[in-house]
């Protein structure tokens, strides 16, 4: 069985054993990797960074400890999932359209300090919009609270939707002590559902710690609801 099959068979097994971390640039699957690591980060590597946004193919890849990276698919072992792909942007905010016609999966960037927010269509459960607001934005949760206003404008000026719902690895749940997510939207008959795989740690190239496993504080806290 692959990763990518354990996974859909048994998600809740699957994340309570394996931390899934976001390879966005492709620094941490490189050959090279630890020693760029080893070398202060600083040497120049040749890597495949993810896609803009949008529906792609995705597979599952074993790394180290208990650590299975995020890779955009490239063919080769033939076992992958497809799913719209929201990537974060430093500093500001990305947003995405969800269609269950068009993928039935949803992944974003890790949330480390970002917020995540999400807006059902009133009409259509197949349909949603979902919003990545960077944790490093400079004015901070005040400059959030202003693209959600814009993002998903309520009925009265200055106001968000009233069926918004937000999760942030800067406050707002219960795993405030955590530092990093990843979150697996989902699309059912009522509508998109979504978890998160909340972790100890940043899942970043030049922070993940590689030679001990990486304590899962929730494999699968249900958000957004």
């Amino acid at each position: 069985m692959t990763l990518v099959d354990d996974l859909a068979k048994k998600p809740k097994d699957f994340l309570s054993r394996h931390v899934i971390v976001v390879d966005e640039d492709g620094v941490i699957s490189h050959a090279d990797f630890r020693e760029w690591r080893l070398g202060g980060c600083q040497q120049k590597l040749d890597t495949v960074a993810f896609p803009p946004a949008g529906v792609h193919r995705f597979t599952l890849a074993s790394a180290f400890q208990n650590v299975v990276l995020l890779r955009p698919d490239d063919g080769k072992n033939g076992h992958s999932m497809r799913a719209h792909w929201l990537p974060w942007k430093s500093e500001g905010d990305t947003s995405l359209d969800l269609d269950a016609d068009l993928a039935p999966l949803f992944f974003t960037s890790e949330l480390t300090g970002c917020r995540l927010s999400f807006l059902p269509d009133a009409l259509n459960p197949k349909k949603a919009r979902v919003a990545h607001l960077a944790g490093n934005m400079r004015r901070g949760a005040v400059e959030r609270n202003q693209a959600e206003r814009r993002l998903f404008p309520g009925e009265k000026p200055r106001t968000v939707d009233s069926r918004a719902r937000r999760m942030s690895m800067s406050g707002g749940t219960p795993y405030t002590n955590s530092t990093s997510s990843f979150v697996i939207g989902y699309a059912t008959p009522s509508g998109w559902k979504f978890v998160a795989q909340v972790v100890t740690g940043q899942m970043t190239a030049a922070y993940i710690d590689l030679d001990k496993a990486i304590p899962i504080v929730a494999p699968m806290a249900k958000v957004l609801n």
